[in-house]
């Protein structure tokens, strides 16, 4: 598994006079995991995600900017078998922080809110549910998706990650508050496609032909952020941003966002949507440390496994990949630049811990419900990597080994 830049970090210098290839456009695979998208949720657990544990119940967000996570924990451990009477002791130790509904609605107004305005999000929900109740919940994503794609990065990939969990589980509430949550969050981090249609930089990103060739180019692309410029960009708004990652993210997106879309032509188009997922697991593997990880760059995990399950129905595929890739490229730049030690990457699976031995020390403990989605996609993708890219198990294992021994890291 040893790549052309495991024995140099991420925050190497970039080098000058990359050149950009240009090369026929092809689409990514419409082709997804079954296993990975079809619903295993009970009757119970569906039911109580069209009702009690949506935000008919508790509003998508609480204490300011922190997003509602309750339905995505639940599925992760739905789909990791845990027995319903767990899901209710992990519901009920979660809700203590939620706010109720009720102190969230607002009036309607005429007109659906611009993207990215944060407001009437209920009125948004109601949007989708009638677009869900005319298209499906296919034709909507296939409608919808792509014109809030530049901007899937606010409220940390949260609107994309309610979205994809919501789109696995078969729920089309939750569907539908993601796609509101999407419209809700905006914040630009990628041209808009019809801008990037004229700029016509779809035939000049590069197709990957292998998982290594694809997840070199995402250091290619790291490596050529101009990083004292976009330091500078964060330490000269200070005051816009107040250190908060939602407000760092959009200091990037109104003064830098040129910088990040240059280094984002680096990344070339994957074949296969598991590439995405895989890639950004290797990643987040590789900036732990022994203690330690960057909490956003576990969001790419979480927000590359949602973004997996509906990809199939996305007319411009190559488009969506450039966005979340962006989106990326914004996180890692707004986390302070993490150092990337791939060399601390396993190569071989070795037999012991068992799966069962793992995912019982992770679920015996009331953990943030973010630990119970990495292990989950951990776990699916161990269990059905294809051909295609057959060597990512050691780094599956090794990611949901990391989980018992994490704390979370902030940018300053």
């Amino acid at each position: 598994m040893k790549s052309c830049w495991m024995r140099r970090s991420f925050c190497s210098a970039s080098r000058p006079g990359l050149i950009l290839a240009c090369v026929r456009s092809s689409r990514l695979s419409t082709e997804r995991l079954r296993n990975m998208s079809t619903s295993r949720c009970s009757s119970r657990v569906a039911s109580s995600l069209e009702g009690e544990w949506s935000t008919k119940q508790f509003y998508i967000e609480y204490n300011g900017f922190l997003s509602n996570h309750l339905s995505h924990g639940v599925i992760a451990l739905d789909r990791l078998g845990v027995e319903e009477k767990r899901i209710g002791q992990f519901v009920r130790a979660y809700e203590k922080k939620l706010e109720p509904a009720s102190e969230h609605r607002e009036d309607s107004e005429d007109t659906l809110p611009k993207f990215g305005e944060r407001k009437q999000y209920y009125q948004l929900v109601d949007y989708y549910e009638k677009e869900i109740e005319v298209l499906g919940c296919d034709g909507a994503i296939t409608k919808h998706f792509e014109k809030m794609a530049h901007g899937l990065c606010g409220s940390a990939f949260h609107g994309l990650i309610h979205l994809g969990y919501g789109y696995a589980a078969g729920a089309n509430r939750l569907v539908a508050e993601g796609l509101a949550y999407l419209h809700h969050s905006v914040i630009p981090m990628s041209m808009d496609f019809e801008e990037w249609k004229r700029n016509g930089w779809e035939t000049e990103i590069v197709d990957a032909t292998s998982f290594d060739e694809y997840f070199d180019s995402i250091g290619k692309a790291v490596g050529s952020l101009p990083k004292a410029k976009l330091q500078v960009c964060l330490d000269e708004h200070l005051e816009f941003h107040r250190g908060s990652f939602q407000n760092r993210m959009r200091t990037i997106s109104k003064f830098s966002l040129g910088d990040i879309d240059l280094a984002g032509k680096l990344v070339c188009s994957p074949p296969h949507a598991e590439w995405i997922v895989d890639a950004l697991m290797k990643l987040f593997v590789a900036t732990c440390t022994k203690d330690s990880c960057d909490f956003f760059l576990l969001h790419g995990v979480t927000s590359a496994w949602a973004l997996a399950q509906f990809l199939h129905l996305v007319p411009n595929k190559k488009y969506a990949h450039y966005c979340f890739m962006n989106a990326i490229l914004g996180v890692y730049v707004v986390q302070g630049f993490k150092p990337v030690d791939t060399g601390r990457i396993i190569d071989t699976c070795d037999e012991a811990p068992n799966w069962d031995t793992i995912k019982a020390a992770i679920l015996a403990e009331d953990r943030d419900e973010h630990a119970f989605k990495m292990l989950q996609i951990a776990y699916e993708r161990f269990h059905t990597t294809s051909q295609a890219n057959p060597n990512m198990k050691p780094v599956h294992k090794q990611a949901a080994q990391e989980i018992p021994n994490l704390k979370y890291n902030f940018a300053p």
